[in-house]
């Protein structure tokens, strides 16, 4: 008779009676078949479940559970005697479905070597023709369970017979697929629903495993699959809508977006492949964040989850490019001010306004606003639709912070498993597995973007005192909550590597858990006051050392020697390997650098954690094989500049500092790396303890030993320091027996003169008073080809090039002074006048050997522009030339102004008028 689920209590009256049966059941353990044996087995373990406090109860069940085992390990031996053909030949038998099959289907899963080739179409097509057969026999989904007291015997027999076939063959096509995606000929509308489910799940799993191995499709193929995909996603039967179809297929969609989502079009390389797809994917989105007006379906909320990590993605992928679209698709997403109650911790759990909410839909909503509010705070999202984001959560900004912050403090309590219930939840035997991974999936996001929302609001003067003083707490609590949870995952990872098991945070990876974790951290200490004491005590010094030594130091192949296996060194590298974490523990460093450190104890950790990779640096230790290494080094600089400005600096960091920039800036490095180090190389020689002799006498050294790039450096930010080194400039410059020393001095010379403040600065004239003279000789001499340089032709265009710079800069310095501009073009006209005699124009070349008239024309080109900035004082120096030499300055003037046109003096034949001639 069916008892209405009470099976418990009715047989729960006498213990005593219990324990006999279950004595009873374990006895007949050897001499019952292999069903009964099962539904004994149910009933055990519901009598454990149930009566786990009653000590002989429990002894009997025990002793039923370990008779039971042996006697399944001798069952499942037999079975596995089966021969590979005839475990096939049971596979085509579709009406025979006996236990003994069951079992040797099973155990496919151990064999699939043996039994199956997995490069056999008709093996492979066999078990999906098998789950095609079996799917017509199950229930439909809409129907009860069947229990295993109530249910008729016969009925749950075949329907566990065909529970556990259909489980062994999932279990063996997963096995045999592979990366040719069989499976795909599965997913088309005129395959059984359940069997074009369980096709596009097997192929977003292989799809998922690609994302590692980078194994790539054909263009054809991923065509086939988003069409596949866009088509499951609105699958529906007799307006039933398929949720186990459309999960599958917006989940295969997902992946192929997350794989192939920057694929360049192979017939226009410009745009993206999935551009051209843009319409149906829009449109199967739209469907999945579409739900069932009025209808609590647990199934459509999971559907709307997957279109919102689907949302996100193709947003970092940038295809969505319409405005209007990406607002449709938002708004279903979007929180309404009304469901955003105010909530406080102290608030009872009975009056607690989260209970009335629909815990998945709600915390799905607030996890996806918040991953999607980091890429903006991140510059990941196109600026033309982050006006319309901010604005929706602008309107309910506080609200919206204590409700992220509310699952984030929900999520750590699920994990650590110290409260029965939260915020999101009254009871936690209420939660299944999934919604419980959910709320702490949803946590780490909603966790970072609560903290930079309670930074932003209390630094607003606009907001009332009452939700400030709320949002100080928030505030306070999620700060240390992130420092919490950052130590956290740092033990989940060592733990991961000990079990080398992929661990997740409620199917969250490890790595984007510790991303958002590392941005909640910046976000706290980029918030108002930028203080440090927020956290608790010593927490600051202890994350100081785990971002070093566990993320920043291995990311430059740096290790530090620890005892062990190698389990640590393999947990460091399996953090620094991402490069997105890496960048964000440095930017945590800077904003650390420019807070106000509670300690000289953490102030000393954070000097240990930046000067230990720069000084590794500056002994030639680290290596910047890959270009993030280089802007981890540059993000560190940034970080010491910020101690170094400041005012309670200690002299000998300034000292270090200044010493260190002048090495690096001396070696070949990348230009963003050069210039953060000349900003700090400026800061070290703008502090008090450096004086102006010393000044000198480092740009002395600098230039006598022949580093130039540092002595540029050291002219460009403090060019009042250059007189004692000008005369090994020139030294330097008119060494004509080694063209690389000249050439380089040269080049820092034009360097200095670019970069001085205005025209006008006094720097110039210091300068070509010692060494113009020099430098003029030396243009003349490779121009004309006058000097005796080995290899001239190879510095000859950049000796000139450079040459002419430093010319034009010391004529516009100049320009306003007539008592020097006057003498000073003589000079160089006469020399202008040589080089145009030697190496002629474009359009009138000359004869002589070396002769370059792309020489002639650089010449031209500065008289010209002499000519035109200062038209008077051009005209009273070309008049005082003789009449040759003018007529030559002359003609280059024309013919640069006349873009080198060749005039063809031979007369032209007049053309004969044939209209004109009359009969």
């Amino acid at each position: 008779d069916m008892d209405g689920g009470a099976e418990p209590e009715k047989l729960g009256a006498e213990a005593s009676f219990l324990a006999v049966i279950t004595r009873m059941m374990t006895l007949l353990v050897p001499h019952i078949d292999e069903y009964t044996l099962t539904r004994f087995a149910q009933i055990n373990a519901m009598l454990r479940e149930e009566y786990r406090k009653h000590p002989v109860v429990w002894i009997e069940t025990m002793a039923f559970g370990e008779l039971h085992t042996k006697h399944s390990q001798s069952t499942k031996a037999t079975c596995s005697s089966l021969s590979t053909a005839e475990i096939l030949d049971s596979f085509t038998k579709t009406n025979s479905y006996s236990l003994q099959c069951v079992e040797a289907c099973a155990l496919l899963s151990l064999r699939e070597i043996e039994a199956l080739n997995s490069t056999n179409e008709e093996d492979y097509s066999t078990l999906f023709n098998l789950l095609d057969a079996i799917s017509r026999l199950k229930p439909c989904t809409k129907e009860s369970t069947f229990r295993c007291l109530a249910a008729p015997r016969e009925a749950n027999k075949n329907q566990y017979q065909i529970m556990l076939l259909e489980k062994s063959i999932i279990k063996t096509l997963s096995a045999l697929n592979d990366h040719k995606l069989k499976s795909r000929r599965f997913t088309g509308n005129q395959t059984r629903w359940q069997v074009r489910a369980v096709a596009l799940a097997l192929i977003s799993r292989e799809l998922s495993a690609e994302l590692t191995t980078e194994i790539k499709l054909s263009t054809e193929i991923i065509t086939e699959l988003l069409s596949s995909a866009c088509g499951a996603i609105i699958a529906t039967s007799e307006s039933y809508e398929m949720r186990p179809v459309q999960e599958a297929g917006a989940q295969l969609l997902y992946v192929l977006v997350k794989a192939y989502g920057q694929l360049r079009d192979p017939e226009d390389p410009t745009s993206l492949f999935m551009n051209q797809f843009s319409s149906q994917i829009l449109s199967s989105l739209k469907h999945t964040l579409t739900l069932p007006g009025g209808i609590e379906n647990e199934r459509a909320y999971k559907l709307f989850a997957i279109g919102c990590n689907l949302f996100e993605e193709l947003i970092k992928k940038h295809l969505i490019v319409d405005v209007p679209a990406f607002k449709r698709l938002m708004r279903p997403i979007i929180l309404s001010p009304e469901e955003l109650d105010l909530a406080k911790l102290n608030s009872e759990h009975s009056e607690n306004p989260f209970r009335a909410k629909i815990i998945q839909l709600h915390v799905v909503k607030l996890s996806t606003m918040s991953r999607i509010a980091g890429l903006v705070d991140n510059n990941e999202m196109p600026d033309k639709f982050v006006p319309f984001m901010m604005e929706s959560i602008e309107n309910c900004k506080a609200t919206f912070a204590i409700h992220c912050a509310a699952v984030a403090l929900d999520a750590w309590r699920l994990r650590k498993r110290i409260a029965k219930s939260g915020f999101f939840y009254g009871n936690l035997l209420d939660l299944d597995r999934d919604m419980q991974n959910i709320i702490i999936k949803g946590g780490s996001p909603c966790l970072c973007n609560a903290v930079v929302c309670f930074a932003k609001i209390i630094g607003n003067s606009g907001i009332d005192d009452e939700t400030r003083n709320e949002c100080k707490v928030w505030h306070e609590m999620s700060s240390t909550l992130a420092l919490v949870a950052f130590h956290e995952i740092l033990k989940l990872i060592a733990d991961e590597i000990n079990c080398e098991t992929g661990a997740m945070i409620g199917h969250l990876p490890l790595e984007e858990a510790m991303m958002y974790s590392i941005r909640s951290i910046r976000a706290v200490l980029n918030s108002a006051g930028r203080s440090t004491k927020i956290f608790p005590k010593g927490g600051i010094e202890e994350l100081i050392s785990s971002i070093a030594t566990e993320v920043v130091f291995p990311s430059i192949g740096l290790h530090q020697p620890k005892e062990g296996n190698g389990k640590e060194e393999k947990k460091s590298n399996m953090i620094s390997s991402s490069e997105n974490i890496t960048m964000e523990a440095c930017k945590v460093f800077e904003a650390m650098a420019s807070s106000d450190l509670s300690n000289t104890e953490a102030e000393s950790r954070l000097l240990f954690a930046l000067l230990t990779p720069l000084e590794a640096f500056q002994r030639g230790l680290v290596k910047l094989e890959k270009s993030f290494q280089a802007s981890v080094v540059v993000s560190l600089l940034r970080s010491m500049r910020s101690f170094v400005e400041k005012d309670s600096v200690n002299p000998l960091l300034v000292n270090g500092m200044l010493q260190f920039s002048i090495e690096v800036l001396s070696a070949e490095i990348p230009e963003e790396l050069r210039a953060v180090t000349e900003t700090i190389l400026n800061v070290c020689l703008a502090h008090e303890s450096i004086s102006r002799g010393r000044q000198q006498l480092i740009a002395q050294a600098m230039a006598e030993q022949g580093k130039w790039k540092a002595w540029t450096a050291i002219g460009a930010n403090c060019p009042f320091t250059l007189s004692k080194s000008l005369p090994f400039v020139n030294e330097a410059i008119s060494d004509l027996q080694c063209p690389e020393r000249h050439l380089e001095a040269l080049v820092a010379v034009r360097t200095i003169l670019q970069r001085v403040e205005n025209g006008t600065s006094p720097v110039v004239g210091i300068m070509m008073q010692s060494v113009g003279a020099s430098c003029l000789g030396l243009f003349k001499g490779y121009a004309t080809c006058s000097i005796s340089v080995k290899d001239i032709e190879r510095f000859r265009m950049i000796v000139c090039t450079d040459a002419m710079k430093i010319m034009m800069v010391s004529f516009q310095n100049l320009s306003t002074s007539q008592n020097h501009v006057i003498p000073y073009l003589s000079v160089i006209f006469e020399v202008f006048i040589d080089i145009l005699k030697y190496n002629g124009l474009p359009n009138q070349s000359s004869p002589k050997t070396g002769a370059n008239p792309v020489i002639g024309r650089l010449v031209a080109q500065a008289i010209v522009h002499v000519a035109r900035s200062t038209p008077a004082l051009f005209k009273e120096v070309i008049g005082g030339l003789e009449p040759h030499s003018r007529a030559l300055l002359e003609f280059s003037f024309r013919s640069e102004m006349n873009g080198y046109a060749t005039v063809d003096a031979t007369p032209q034949k007049k053309k004969l008028n044939l209209k004109s001639f009359k009969k």
